[in-house]
């Protein structure tokens, strides 16, 4: 059995973090298997350099919905501390895992876990509780200004890049399967980014269209 069982209560409801929290599963109960399994030191590195790459491209996609959706400033800054410290503890682990043994490594596999479960049911919770409020009170409201369109436009293309590097990274290292389930659902999230791309620039291009029409009706 898996060390890390996903629950229908770790679902947060915003199916791009939920997807990602899953591949971060994934990689723990692959960490798991190989504590099960003849212990590689290799192996191990390997995992946990994955574990850096992707935690870092999740944390990027948090911070993004946060800096572009008014997250509270106190509590944005208190959120990305505890992003930065997982990742330096994690790349600290990854330095070390050289030396690590197996005990060391099972402890670093109940940290990871505890964390991880931590962090979904109490910090991104509060996040995520925050963005469907915003979302719903927006709703009635008229469309966005076209800085804050173009702001969130540009946020998804810095995303974007993030995906494609990190797709470009993993087609390096073809997956002995005939269908990555992880990189699948990078694909599914890059495509749904590009359509909500396409989506925010035609907003931008009604908003300048309309803008100028404006200064034409003024300068007549």
């Amino acid at each position: 059995m898996a060390v890390f069982v996903w629950q229908d209560n770790y679902n947060l409801g915003i199916e791009i973090i939920d997807e990602q929290h899953k591949v971060l599963v994934r990689i723990i109960n692959d960490l798991d298997e190989l504590l099960k399994d003849e212990f590689s030191r290799d192996k191990l590195k390997a995992l946990f350099t994955e574990l850096v790459d992707y935690t870092k491209y999740h944390f990027s996609t948090e911070e993004r919905l946060m800096k572009t959706r008014g997250y509270d400033v106190t509590q944005l800054d208190a959120h990305l501390k505890q992003h930065h410290q997982f990742v330096q503890q994690i790349q600290s682990l990854n330095h070390d895992t050289s030396t690590l043994s197996r005990q060391e490594a099972e402890w670093v596999l109940k940290y990871l876990t505890n964390w991880l479960i931590n962090h979904i049911l109490k910090v991104d919770k509060h996040l995520v509780e925050h963005l469907t409020t915003q979302e719903s009170s927006l709703r009635p409201q008229s469309s966005p200004s076209l800085q804050s369109t173009l702001h969130l436009a540009e946020s998804l293309y810095e995303e974007l890049g993030a995906n494609l590097d990190y797709l470009r990274e993993e087609s390096k290292h073809p997956s002995p399967k005939n269908a990555d389930p992880d990189q699948k659902t990078l694909i599914d999230q890059v495509q749904r980014e590009l359509q909500e791309v396409s989506s925010l620039l035609k907003q931008a291009l009604s908003h300048a269209s309309s803008a100028n029409k404006k200064l034409k009706l003024e300068e007549t």
